[in-house]
């Protein structure tokens, strides 16, 4: 006759035993779905079958609810997986083909704060020139097109870590970005950069305290020729430096100082030389993305019907630059 501590010690061995065939099963499951998926759920579904009308708790019972547990959580994670891949099918390098087989999906990232390129409205929504002028370009490609806000230090990093496919916020096509990501033709022809100066200033404006968007061409031109500068936020409007006194001149992009020109009509003015710094503004995507040409012939034929001009008119104002 056992003892207490005995019948203790037994009962232990016998959940020891029975929990080593419940992981036995499992892993007989584990091994068999490796090599024949659909065999091992169907054994499953037959075994816990078994188990259930037996209800016994023997040792092909435990290995049977072992392998039948295991089926199952595989089972669950192929449903998952599957559901996981037909959401995430969409987007690709440069355009992903949507899972019914109809419009591409791509992402187009715009920091949101370059009146009137790009900027949020009173709706909280993305609008301006680039936010038209890519949906019509996104239509006629046969592209579904999804805006989303990114920060602009890191928006070439961010592209070409697949964060999104596209960049759509008044980037400059210059050599040295070109080095890292693909560029499709200007949608904004390229024009000379200018200093906008406090009306009445005149040109020695730019003799003095010169402000620049941080990590922008101009930055890179004022590092470069070895002269100070004063760095500005790209979040905020350049031009409210140069009204409220903290610099006496900011070195922007033409289409820029000409929408801010007439926004706040006699208080500024556009002083000292022009310089040249692009070859106008495009959308950057991945090297080697397929969604570049796509673009390039939805943007020519927006520049062969005139839509772009017209576009670049409406938002940047008559005296805007346009395309030949």
């Amino acid at each position: 006759m056992l003892t207490p501590m005995g019948e203790e010690a037994e009962r232990l061995q016998v959940a020891l035993l029975r929990a080593l065939w419940v992981l036995a099963g499992g892993a007989g499951a584990f091994v068999l779905t490796l090599f024949v998926p659909p065999v091992a759920l169907a054994a499953g579904l037959g075994l816990a079958a078994v188990a259930l009308v037996r209800r016994r708790a023997g040792a092909f019972s435990m290995f049977t609810v072992g392998f039948a547990i295991w089926c199952a959580v595989y089972g669950g994670l192929a449903v998952f997986g599957a559901l996981t891949d037909s959401a995430g099918s969409g987007v690709a390098t440069g355009a992903g083909v949507s899972a019914d087989g109809g419009a591409d999906t791509v992402t187009i990232a715009t920091i949101g704060t370059y009146h009137p390129f790009d900027f949020i409205n009173d709706e909280g929504e993305i609008d301006g020139l680039e936010r038209e002028l890519g949906d019509e370009m996104c239509r006629r490609a046969d592209l579904e097109c999804e805006w989303v806000i990114n920060d602009w230090v890191d928006m070439i990093p961010d592209l070409v870590a697949g964060e999104f496919d596209a960049i759509f916020s008044g980037m400059s096509i210059t050599a040295e970005r070109e080095e890292l990501i693909d560029f499709t033709e200007a949608y904004y022809p390229p024009a000379p950069s200018v200093y906008v100066a406090r009306a009445g200033e005149g040109d020695e404006a730019v003799e003095g305290t010169v402000g620049v968007t941080a990590n922008t061409i101009y930055s890179d031109y004022f590092t470069e020729s070895g002269r100070p500068f004063v760095p500005l936020d790209v979040s905020a409007s350049a031009v409210d430096a140069v009204l409220d006194g903290t610099v006496d001149a900011v070195l922007v992009d033409h289409g820029y100082a000409v929408e801010k020109l007439s926004e706040h009509e006699g208080r500024l003015a556009i002083v000292g030389p022009s310089l040249s710094l692009d070859r106008g503004l495009g959308i950057g995507v991945r090297n080697g993305s397929e969604l570049k040409p796509k673009l390039d012939e939805a943007l020519a034929s927006m520049k062969a019907d005139g839509t772009v001009n017209a576009l670049i008119l409406k938002w940047v104002g008559a005296d805007a630059s346009t395309f030949e």
